[in-house]
């Protein structure tokens, strides 16, 4: 998550960190709130102003706006973000004063609505979209589409593929529990990332090479269901 972002950051610990792949392609949904009339160089609140315009979107020219962004768009990552570029952070770089350029890269906005306005200053949105999605992107892009500027105020992601904000937990909570233990309720078994995938009934043996790294050989059953 960005410094400033709340919201679904699933952890993985033990065994389960060897499934954490599957839950980095997931898709994801946020809720923001894009303030029109400043750029900053973050992209976020916590950035500095680097532009300003005095126009601002009507409530049917922002409604108009957000079909364009829906479905597959283009966007080229900022440069505060944690990609690398020739095994430096962007972030990193950016942050010495060096511009990295920044490759354009297709995403896909599965959902995108207006879910309050606070017009002419802020609107709240909600996004659905595939992994590897910037936020803070697309609130400038929807701002620059409405002939002005914007910056995100505030992040919050509200879902990581099955996971959602109602079984998390808080960091706060987690320090004060003390220990995992007081938590445990909590934490959900690697099942939960792995349950919608075909499942393949092995042997002992078999179980044993599959941990070790080792191919075993698929039965006629399940050629077309697993992998091995």
């Amino acid at each position: 998550l960005d410094p400033f972002a709340t919201g679904v950051l699933p952890l993985a610990v033990g065994e389960a960190t060897k499934s954490i792949s599957y839950v980095d392609t997931d898709i994801k949904e946020y809720e923001f709130v894009l303030s029109f009339g400043e750029e900053r160089d973050t992209g976020d609140r916590d950035g500095q102003v680097i532009a300003t315009s005095p126009n601002r979107p009507t409530a049917a020219a922002l409604s108009s706006a957000l079909s364009v962004f829906r479905g597959q768009i283009t966007q080229v990552p900022p440069i505060y973000s944690a990609l690398r570029i020739n095994g430096e952070r962007a972030y990193t770089l950016a942050r010495q004063g060096l511009i990295p350029e920044m490759k354009s890269r297709q995403v896909t906005i599965y959902e995108l609505e207006l879910l309050a306005a606070d017009l002419p200053h802020t609107a709240h949105l909600r996004v659905v979209c595939s992994s590897g999605t910037y936020v803070r992107t697309l609130g400038q892009d929807l701002a620059k589409s409405l002939e002005t500027v914007g910056y995100l105020s505030a992040l919050r992601r509200t879902k990581v593929g099955k996971f959602t904000l109602i079984p998390s937990f808080s960091l706060d909570k987690l320090q004060e529990a003390g220990h995992i233990t007081s938590v445990s309720s909590s934490v959900l078994p690697i099942r939960t990332v792995l349950d919608d995938i075909p499942a393949v009934a092995v042997s002992v043996n078999d179980e044993q090479k599959i941990r070790q790294g080792q191919a075993i050989p698929c039965s006629a059953d399940f050629t077309e269901s697993c992998i091995c």
